[in-house]
């Protein structure tokens, strides 16, 4: 089956039931392997109807960088892309850690205004509308970790290049 393109993955006996119950949920969810049309709270109809012409200012998907070598993050990062009016917004960053054997997902979004919606009871209600900044995958070169600490000084970069962030939420992988 490998040479024909397939993954295998040994399933940890307590999540065996659940694997059991639905795999594609649980090869979402669990082992955080994408999957072209498991339900999802968001769908890719509707991301569609989201996207813009605004570009990230990261040229690519994925950066490789650990602790061992001298970049940062920064580096990649294009200012020029970024639409100066949405500085002043409210942003909040989520990140999604990992250590070394995965990647770390960095996103930032600003809150740049409410749209009032109608509920079915006929309520109303005014929710934020948010704005996609950036987002960025960092993997670990073979044999290194992730740099928490780059990680940490690349949210103090973006604070002195005007940046409001109001918040940042993150996973906490595992002890680390």
């Amino acid at each position: 089956l490998k040479e024909q393109g397939y993954e295998l993955l040994e399933v940890p006996i307590d999540m065996k039931t659940n694997f059991l119950a639905d795999f594609d949920i649980s090869l979402r969810d669990l082992a955080g392997i994408s999957v072209p049309g498991a339900l999802s709270f968001i769908t890719q109809e509707m991301i569609t109807q989201c996207i813009g012409d605004r570009s990230n200012p990261f040229n690519q998907d994925v950066l490789e960088i650990g602790t061992k070598d001298s970049y940062n993050i920064e580096e990649f990062f294009h200012m020029e892309k970024v639409d100066k009016s949405l500085l002043r917004h409210p942003m909040y960053i989520h990140l999604d850690l990992s250590l070394n054997t995965d990647a770390t997902g960095i996103s930032g979004v600003s809150a740049t205004g409410n749209k009032v919606v109608t509920g079915e009871d006929g309520k109303k209600v005014s929710q934020p509308y948010f704005s996609h900044m950036f987002s960025i995958k960092l993997r670990a070169p073979r044999g290194d970790k992730i740099p928490y600490a780059k990680i940490t000084e690349f949210i103090c970069w973006l604070r002195r290049q005007g940046f409001n962030i109001e918040g940042i939420s993150r996973d906490q992988f595992q002890s680390e």
